[in-house]
């Protein structure tokens, strides 16, 4: 399916539904939006101009999101579900985002952070640069990627105003003695969070430790 979008200046909106096992792709220069829910079972390929998923969608791409040079996709406050994001620099500013690979840095300037497959693993081939916005980190047993969910990057930097966001998941009760690496870089991780949800447990808490 390809949504040919020329070169109008107005662009569209799609407001139906997609489902299957083919591939989606945009091309044109003019802007499209998605506003429902859309469930890809090949690729979605952004090869040029803007895709916006807006609050009322929820696309979930079974395959690889790739955007091309001249393309961008941007959340805003919609849901992205998917195996891998294929881009450069991809800058998550709203909405809700689950990628288990991305191939290029993120740029999180908003929006919420999800790891995998809920819970899940996002590796990101690059750099992870969290500027505003919240990472989400569900525990729900010790095996990462797994019942547990990491972020690993090449480096992190972590900016003031962001939040930690952790919760318990599946009846998981953490003992004493327990640790969880939620973040992890080769090249280490520079800043802090700002604010952090913690869970409580057996009237202990979380520490958070850099």
């Amino acid at each position: 399916l390809t949504f040919n979008m020329l070169t109008a200046a107005v662009g569209g909106t799609f407001q139906g539904t997609i489902s299957g096992t083919g591939d989606v792709s945009r091309v044109g220069t003019a802007p499209l939006t998605f506003n429902s829910q859309i469930d890809i079972g090949g690729n979605l390929d952004v090869t040029e101009g803007l895709l916006t998923l807006d609050p009322g969608a929820e696309v979930n791409v079974q395959g690889i999101v790739t955007v091309g040079a001249t393309g961008e996709l941007r959340l805003n406050g919609g849901t992205l579900n998917t195996g891998t994001i294929t881009d450069d620099i991809f800058t998550l500013t709203d909405g809700r985002l689950s990628a288990s690979s991305i191939q290029g840095d993120l740029i999180q300037d908003g929006g919420v952070l999800a790891p995998g497959a809920s819970p899940g693993l996002t590796n990101i081939d690059g750099d992870y640069s969290l500027n505003a916005g919240t990472l989400e980190i569900e525990i729900g047993g010790s095996i990462a990627g797994s019942d547990l969910d990491l972020v690993t990057a090449d480096s992190v930097t972590i900016q003031p105003g962001t939040t930690l966001d952790i919760a318990l998941i599946d009846g998981f009760i953490p003992t004493l003695s327990n640790s969880f690496e939620a973040v992890s870089a080769t090249s280490g991780i520079a800043g802090t969070f700002t604010n952090t949800t913690l869970p409580s447990f057996n009237g202990l808490t979380f520490d958070v430790i850099y």
